[in-house]
């Protein structure tokens, strides 16, 4: 088996175009999304996920931000809660 048939190789390749489709959807409801942490007193918001969504989620977490933005692999959470 080749490296590029595998599903690791297919989702990692696939990320950009994942991103890109949900770049304009989420922008749209950004706001909303803001007034409802805001609503709630919320301080801090882990993001979730593994392999290269965790890597965006260290990304993102990583820009100034008024909220709190902890990074934490789903793996992790997992095998250690």
């Amino acid at each position: 088996m080749k490296l590029t048939e595998t599903a690791t190789w297919q989702e990692t390749m696939a990320q950009p175009d994942i991103w890109s489709d949900w770049a304009a959807p989420l922008a749209q409801k950004a706001s909303k999304i803001r007034e409802w942490i805001k609503a709630r007193d919320i301080e801090t918001v882990w993001l979730s996920g593994a392999g290269t969504s965790e890597f965006v989620g260290g990304v993102i977490s990583a820009v100034p931000s008024p909220l709190r933005l902890e990074n934490r692999a789903s793996t992790d959470i997992v095998a250690c809660p």
